[in-house]
This record gives C-alpha cells, sequence and structure tokens, in this order.
C-alpha cells in the first residue's frame, strides 16, 4: 500500500505520477510562444523550481495546449467579418490618394 496525498488524483509511479497544472503549462506557453525561449531553458527554469520536466515534456505540453486551444482560434477567426483589403494608395472617399511616403519622396518641408 502507498501513501496518497488528499488531493492526489492518480496512483501512479514515476513519470506518470506527475501532472503539470495549467498555470504550469501556460507559463511554458508564454515562454516559448511570446518570449522565445528554448523548450531546454523552460524545462532549465522549471528545474530551478522544482519540476522536472525535460525539453520533450515542455515541446509536448506546449503542443498540447495549442491543441486545446483551436477550436476557440476557429471561433474567434469566423467571427472577425470578412473585409477585402484595401490598397495603400486607395483614394478616400471624396479625396485625394494618400501621399508617398518612404525611399524617393521628398524630405519633409521641402
Amino acid at each position: 500500500m502507498q501513501p496518497r496525498h488528499a488531493e492526489q488524483t492518480s496512483d501512479a509511479l514515476g513519470a506518470a505520477g506527475s501532472q503539470l497544472g495549467p498555470r504550469a503549462v501556460a507559463l511554458m506557453v508564454l515562454l516559448v510562444k511570446q518570449l522565445g525561449a528554448s523548450a531546454g531553458r523552460v524545462a532549465a527554469l522549471f528545474g530551478q523550481l522544482g519540476v522536472q520536466i525535460s525539453p520533450g515534456g515542455v515541446t509536448q505540453a506546449v503542443a498540447r495546449a495549442g491543441r486545446r486551444c483551436q477550436a476557440t482560434y476557429d471561433a474567434l477567426i469566423d467571427a472577425i467579418p470578412r473585409v477585402p483589403p484595401r490598397s495603400p494608395r486607395a483614394r478616400p472617399a471624396g479625396g485625394s490618394p494618400a501621399p508617398r511616403r518612404g525611399w524617393g519622396s521628398s524630405p519633409a518641408g521641402s
């Protein structure tokens, strides 16, 4: 018989006995996707915090989070009204075209 914590959800041992909470996975996603940290660096950071995870485990957790968010992403994309792209030189209603800026244009004030 193995002792269990009252909030423990599984009797599994070893790697199968560890679970990452949603906040830990969200932090991994932020570090990898927004800050550009490698999976190895994220795994090392979590190791310093006492959570042992391999770089492959980080990659799998980030991919799983992406799959779980896919339906929400698709719904958001479908909710955005489809408008044809507008040319940057298109004339506004009743006006002249926007002035050209960038290479080849005259300096400001001349």
